[in-house]
């Protein structure tokens, strides 16, 4: 069960009115250090996770067991932690950005694809070098583009990638360029963070400096068409933005601030809607997550001793003053409300309301933080990276579906230990010397008449008896084994005169194949009636005479 800070009926009607899932928990393992950040493909079936022990793990909920292991563990780039995965849009790619200033591509299964060129440092003008010359920060996939993607770095530019591009040397060429430049003009002001809207229409950024850059898609790219700002963010580099639909926009900062902007209007957008404080995360890669009608915000904090919300609290409800009962709503800030010591929490803001408080907070972890959150519309789970190298998946039997609900409850196989054996049984040995030979069970007087037979026995050859070449009567050698089935052929040693003449009174008797064909042109035999000796001896006779 997830550490929840109240069990009232108020309070689990509240969760349920807005299917919040927080009812049970697993913990995805295996980084060493703080994961730093999290991928959830579109159908909710696999994670992949980046963390400061430069690796990135990935898990699948389907093919996994209540142990919650990774099934590959890759290391994107050497000494480098990861610091931004993003998915495709369907979920067969998806991209890392390290501390490196050369992004890559993956398919689902963790072979790399595409490695993004270095751009050149020496150059000044941005728009001249052909990728990031410095720490990447963000990357982010175009929502409905397959081939499209964004990345962002502190050398003061947000960059398109088209993955069907230019390359050069095995690495993929930038394809535009979005300046991000400060109040003074500045051409290196670092960009922290990036997204898509919801329909790619519009391009932010978030600057070191506490700033938010908005572009219109267009095909050329020059200034940001809208540029937000607040006092109380100076100086303090925005973690994350996001928007949920194509008009509401939030963003966090490092200051410990949450900010909501309705952007439609640029005159009027300078001003947010609603700021939330006291939201403190010592992590750079800290974000705010949309539930999926998104009315809610969600955001994790570093360990706190006190509660800085009006919220409900682990010893009850908020209680209203003048009724004294419980309430699911926000309650008296007058005074903190001690909690355990060194816990890190969820808070869950309200998007709409003129309320600045945070409507639920629930305790994530002792002694670690919660930097990352992803609220997956499909499954309708709530991950959460921590400092202590784990991922928190929350979930509701009642609201979620897949997901975690696959594997929570899949026992793990039984893996074989190495000081089990299988009882092997009684050995029978029936050509073993009669002191060791053992009475086979079944039927031994027919076993024992198969032994004496060499051919059911399948006894080899006996070797010779009689001295060299000899060997009993009943073998031979190969060369007779060979030869006995082998057609003799005789035809070299028979005459062939001999041969025509002895068919030559068949053929006469019966003339059916050639004597028909002779009738009328050799009604007389051709044949000769000497042999070639006797025509000699004939030859001879002769010249005695002359």
């Amino acid at each position: 069960k997830s550490q929840l800070l109240s069990h009232t009926e108020n309070f689990d009607q509240f969760v349920a009115d807005r299917k919040i899932p927080i009812a049970n928990q697993i913990d995805l393992t295996g980084h060493e250090k703080a994961v730093s950040c999290l991928s959830v493909e579109p159908a909710g079936n696999r994670v992949v996770t980046g963390s400061y022990d430069y690796s990135v793990k990935l898990y699948d909920f389907g093919g996994m067991d209540s142990r919650h292991r990774s099934f590959k563990s890759v290391e994107a780039q050497e000494n480098h932690m990861v610091v931004a995965i993003s998915h495709s849009p369907s979920g067969d790619r998806f991209i890392t950005a390290t501390g490196s200033a050369q992004p890559k591509i993956y398919d689902r299964e963790g072979k790399e694809l595409i490695k993004f060129v270095r751009g050149d440092m020496y150059l000044r003008d941005l728009s001249n070098t052909k990728g990031h010359t410095m720490e990447v920060t963000g990357a982010q996939w175009h929502p409905t583009e397959k081939e499209v993607v964004m990345t962002c770095s502190l050398d003061g530019s947000l960059r398109i990638w088209d993955l069907v591009g230019e390359s050069t040397f095995g690495c993929l060429v930038n394809k535009h360029v979005l300046k991000v430049r400060g109040l003074n003009g500045a051409n290196r002001l670092g960009v922290t963070s990036c997204c898509f809207s919801p329909s790619a229409m519009k391009i932010i950024g978030g600057a070191a400096d506490g700033s938010v850059h908005i572009w219109n898609e267009r095909k050329i790219y020059s200034k940001a068409d809208l540029v937000l700002r607040h006092p109380a963010c100076v100086e303090s580099a925005i973690t994350s933005v996001l928007m949920s639909d194509n008009n509401t926009l939030a963003a966090r900062s490092a200051s410990g601030h949450v900010f909501i902007w309705d952007i439609r209007n640029p005159t009027t957008a300078k001003a947010p809607l609603k700021i939330f404080a006291d939201l403190q995360n010592d992590y750079p890669t800290a974000n705010v997550a949309f539930s999926p009608d998104g009315s809610l915000l969600c955001c994790g904090t570093s360990p706190i001793t006190t509660v800085r919300s009006n919220a409900f609290t682990k010893a009850g409800a908020g209680t209203n003053s003048s009724s004294g009962t419980s309430s699911a709503t926000q309650t008296s800030t007058s005074a903190p409300v001690e909690t355990e010591a060194c816990k890190s929490r969820l808070y869950f803001l309200e998007v709409a309301g003129p309320s600045t408080a945070p409507c639920l907070s629930i305790a994530v972890a002792a002694g670690a933080t919660a930097i990352m959150v992803k609220w997956h519309p499909t499954t309708n789970q709530i991950l959460c990276t921590l400092s202590s190298g784990a991922v928190r998946v929350l979930y509701d039997p009642a609201f979620s579906k897949k997901g975690a609900l696959l594997s929570a409850h899949k026992a793990p196989k039984r893996e074989r230990d190495v000081t089990d054996f299988a009882a092997v049984g009684e050995i029978y040995n029936p050509l073993a010397l009669p002191m060791y030979r053992t009475d086979m069970p079944g039927d031994t007087k027919k076993r024992k008449a198969e032994l004496k037979d060499p051919y059911l026995a399948k006894i080899p050859e006996q070797p010779a008896s009689k001295g060299p070449g000899s060997r009993p009567n009943n073998s031979f050698f190969f060369t007779k084994y060979v030869m006995q089935d082998r057609i003799v052929d005789n035809t070299r040693s028979i005459d062939p005169r001999e041969a025509l003449m002895s068919v030559d009174a068949e053929t006469r008797a019966n003339p059916k194949i050639f004597g028909k064909a002779y009738e009328s042109t050799q009604p007389n035999a051709q044949l000769h009636t000497l042999t070639f000796e006797q025509e000699q001896e004939e030859f001879k006779k002769r010249q005695k005479k002359i």
